[in-house]
């Protein structure tokens, strides 16, 4: 499922490499723009949203699910042949 998060401890971060190809956990946080609002953020800039296949690898979150099946980010990009995500050859050896 596809998680708006409401709450957050400081230290919540997720693995979200299976969406976004990135090397390192990424930090989440309750306030901020939700990637599925009108003229919202791209989904990897969204600061309050969680997808699904995303792991939380540390601290800890409450959300509600904003979508599930068919209709997360990930069946998306799945139909839109935008999944696997392509690592560049910087994130592929660690660098930034």
């Amino acid at each position: 499922a596809d998680v708006r998060v409401i709450h957050a401890s400081d230290d919540f971060a997720v693995d979200a490499s299976p969406i976004s190809g990135d090397s390192v956990p990424i930090a989440r946080q309750a306030h901020g723009e939700d990637a599925s609002s009108p003229g919202g953020l791209s989904f990897r800039r969204s600061r309050n949203s969680v997808f699904c296949s995303a792991k939380c690898v540390s601290g800890e979150a409450t959300g509600v699910v904003v979508a599930t099946g068919a209709q997360t980010v990930l069946a998306q990009m799945i139909r839109e042949k935008r999944w696997p995500p392509r690592m560049t050859p910087q994130a592929e050896c660690g660098e930034s």
